[in-house]
């Protein structure tokens, strides 16, 4: 697992057993980067930080107080945590006004303060695209629970993304998005809102609500889908 950004680390845990659910993320690595976004809550420039949850015990390279780069290997994923049901890392990137804030206690308040950690990570490589989007009622107000699928001219490509349906999912200070996704194919995509169902969450197995139309995907380039001041709004 390696760092998103550069910046320095101002939390960190790596003493609990792989499988150990006694705590609510295991072991994990906060670090608060070198750059500062805009945030929209408190209207001042706040800090970022990014959060690597469900570490495997002992695997943590760096310590409190080192400035890492970039790129440099941190740690490495496990299955530690109550919220942990498998090896994996749960990243998260959380906007504060606040300096050197802390995951335990919860002085970065992480949940409230998320953003969608595919808008802050760099595509695969410079082949590909990235999409951010909003799709909304009627009166203007963040739809959830719905299914963006893309059908590529002329086959195969970008699959699907599901908009924010969760208190904790927050947008962009800038975007208001609540949709996202990097690395997808450039190509030309024909794109479709469906009903989320679950357990047939797959493209055209669910009620569709809106043909939204064809959108074109460019190498290494952003395409915005319904953002302001024409968010596609659904009944």
């Amino acid at each position: 697992m390696y760092a998103v950004k550069g910046g320095i680390v101002v939390d960190m845990r790596e003493n609990l057993e792989d499988g150990d659910e006694s705590t609510d993320w295991g072991n994990f690595v906060v670090i608060q980067h070198d750059q500062r976004h805009y945030d929209k809550t408190s209207g001042l420039w706040g800090y970022v930080y990014s959060m690597y949850l469900h570490l495997s015990e002992n695997s943590i390279r760096v310590s409190e107080s080192q400035h890492v780069s970039e790129g440099d290997w941190i740690a490495q994923t496990d299955d530690t945590g109550e919220y942990s049901d498998g090896d994996h890392l749960h990243l998260q990137i959380v906007i504060h006004h606040l300096s050197g804030r802390s995951l335990e206690p919860f002085t970065l308040d992480s949940e409230n303060n998320s953003r969608n950690p595919e808008l802050w990570l760099k595509e695969y490589n410079s082949n590909t695209s990235r999409m951010v989007g909003k799709i909304t009622y009627s009166d203007g107000t963040a739809r959830p629970n719905v299914i963006i699928c893309g059908a590529e001219k002329p086959y195969g490509g970008y699959t699907w993304s599901r908009t924010y349906s969760y208190s904790w999912a927050n947008p962009d200070d800038y975007y208001l998005e609540n949709f996202g996704t990097v690395d997808i194919n450039p190509g030309i995509y024909h794109l479709y809102a469906y009903e989320y169902q679950i357990p047939d969450d797959v493209c055209g197995a669910t009620p569709l609500i809106k043909d939204i139309g064809w959108y074109t995907f460019s190498q290494n380039m952003t395409t915005f889908v319904g953002l302001y001041p024409v968010y596609i709004p659904l009944p």
